[in-house]
């Protein structure tokens, strides 16, 4: 095993922490909003010597992949952007988002098992030399539950 993979192999990455919004449970047809929290979306790096050489493998988060329950499954090229109280709560994730066309209450435990995927792209330097590895994955799967609200109009007078 050379320095390089010695470094790679110590690399720790960390599995994916997601949030949504709407906060608790999805609701048919409104926008969610997906993120990777922030303290989980850097750079992790490790390093490895023997005697006069010393590498460091970096590993750097490239793209998330989400398979949401529902049969979707798509690919954000960044984290995603957490939403803002005061946001408008209809509007859609600017890079990251997802629409539920049906609840959930049909699947096992009434919830979608969504599957989120961070890829790595792993780079190595050290002894004069440098180098890229093939991409690295941390997983995790969170359980989501998705509701329909219905309304119900009981009068039409305005005041």
């Amino acid at each position: 095993m050379t320095v390089a993979q010695q470094a790679e192999s110590k690399l720790v990455l960390p599995s994916p922490v997601v949030s949504f919004s709407p906060a608790g449970f999805q609701v048919v047809r409104v926008p969610t909003w997906m993120w990777i929290i922030p303290g989980r979306w850097r750079p992790v790096t490790a390093t490895a010597q023997v005697p006069g050489v010393s590498v460091t493998a970096t590993a750097t988060p490239s793209s998330v992949q989400w398979a949401l329950g529902d049969g979707t499954q798509l690919t954000c090229a960044g984290p995603g952007t957490p939403w803002r109280p005061g946001g408008d709560p209809a509007a859609s994730s600017p890079d990251c988002g997802h629409l539920f066309e049906r609840p959930s209450a049909d699947q096992p435990g009434g919830t979608y098992a969504v599957t989120v995927r961070m890829h790595w792209r792993v780079d190595w330097a050290g002894g004069g030399q440098h180098g890229v590895f093939p991409d690295l994955a941390s997983t995790s799967t969170v359980s989501v539950r998705v509701e329909e609200v219905h309304s119900l109009v009981t009068s039409n007078q305005t005041r």
